[in-house]
Formats: C-alpha cells, sequence, structure tokens
C-alpha cells in the first residue's frame, strides 16, 4: 500500500510534498505505476496496453501521477 508510506513521508519536516517521487525496480517497475495510477488493471493488461499504446500508456501514467500521489 502506496498510501501510509506517502501519509508519513509528507508529515516530516524534512520533506517537500510537491516534489514527492514513486520509482520502482523489477517488481516494483510493474507495482509503483500502477499503485501510483490507482489503475486496476492485470499486469497482462498493463503489459498489453503498453505494446499497444506506449505513447498513451506513459501519458496517462504520468497524468495520473501529477493529479494525485496519494493514492
Amino acid at each position: 500500500m502506496i498510501v501510509p508510506v506517502v501519509d508519513y513521508a509528507v508529515s516530516r519536516p524534512d520533506v517537500d510534498r510537491d516534489r514527492l517521487a514513486l520509482w520502482g525496480i523489477s517488481l516494483g517497475g510493474y507495482l509503483a505505476p500502477r499503485g501510483g495510477a490507482g489503475a486496476n488493471l492485470t499486469e497482462r493488461e498493463l503489459q498489453e496496453w503498453l505494446r499497444s499504446d506506449p505513447e498513451e500508456f506513459n501519458d496517462a501514467i504520468c497524468g495520473a501521477m501529477a493529479r494525485d500521489v496519494c493514492v
């Protein structure tokens, strides 16, 4: 769950809530965008979307992260 981690991070005085980012590698590379986007898609659906329209996929992920990092 991302929400408790973000809640904790932004409660700290040394964290700028406007510059918070989510990053992941390996399985985290799958889970980070999914958690950040709040998408309810399977791994297969995400992979197919990325394969079929990478520009739309990237725009959607970036847009979701720009709108709300606390999902």
